[in-house]
């Protein structure tokens, strides 16, 4: 289980059949980012993807990182200790951030 910071919420929503996205929102800064399950055409693996709420034009861009990054991570390690047995490849490390717009 993990445990979320007190001041950090999420709401899980469906995208599309085989597509899940955890958004994640912090009392004072906003939008933090959000985590999306994939399950890919094969059905035994998912894609795990990190995207950071970052607008260039905010300075809080950068309180939003320090907060969701490792958080982020946290929660894809999990899942891909969770899906490790579905497929007959050991999971991946490195979580990639990459940006979406806020």
């Amino acid at each position: 289980m993990i445990a979320l910071p007190p001041d950090v919420t999420f709401t899980k929503h469906a995208a599309q059949p085989g597509c899940w996205i955890y958004d994640f929102r912090h009392i004072r800064l906003g939008p933090l980012g959000r985590v999306v399950l994939t399950v890919l055409p094969d059905g035994a693996h998912t894609h795990v993807s990190c995207e950071l709420a970052e607008n260039p034009d905010l300075e809080l861009t950068a309180e939003r990182r320090e907060a969701f990054e490792p958080l982020g991570r946290e929660i894809a390690h999990h899942l891909e200790q969770a899906f490790a047995h579905r497929a007959d490849v050991p999971p991946q490390s490195g979580t990639a951030f990459s940006p979406s717009s806020t």
